[in-house]
């Protein structure tokens, strides 16, 4: 179930619709201001073990691929209104667990606000994906760590019209 908040007012809530829909329709929309919050987000994870794990284990456990620093699970998200937004008055918050992780980017602002006035959402959901992370390289027998930001995209499914 998804919220949808309009400042000083009471949530909506959106019903969740579930099997009873015919025809689906799921965006993505990347969520902006998020590389001022990667404490937020990285908070909202879960360390990963195997991160820390010794050179020779990584190279057993992931011969061709990278481990990361945070594993994240997807989250409800909660959509916030801010017409008093200095920056744009049709500004939307999307909050994770009670914490600010950013703002839909501006262009999508008005398909957003469609979506959720028709009440056609049948899920909405938070991935946090990328951050520091480990791999082996057998082509120079070596493991590397690259160092990244974390990024975030707000996915909602809903009927279409």
């Amino acid at each position: 179930m998804a919220l949808f908040f309009k400042k000083k007012e009471k949530p909506v809530v959106v019903p969740d619709l579930g099997p009873q829909s015919t025809s689906r329709k799921e965006e993505t929309f990347k969520v902006a201001g998020v590389s001022f919050r990667q404490d937020t987000l990285a908070k909202l994870g879960k360390k990963n073990p195997d991160y820390a794990l010794k050179a020779a284990d990584l190279k057993k456990k992931y011969p061709t691929g990278y481990v990361y620093e945070y594993v994240y699970k997807s989250i409800v998200p909660e959509l916030v209104a801010e017409p008093e937004n200095e920056h744009d008055p049709n500004a939307i918050a999307i909050y994770a667990n009670g914490e600010k992780v950013g703002y839909v980017k501006k262009g999508s602002t008005s398909r957003i606000r469609n979506i959720m006035k028709d009440r056609k959402v049948l899920d909405m959901r938070l991935d946090i994906k990328g951050g520091n992370r480990r791999g082996y390289f057998s082509d120079i027998d070596s493991v590397e760590t690259d160092c990244a930001d974390l990024r975030a995209e707000l996915i909602i499914t809903h009927e279409e019209k």
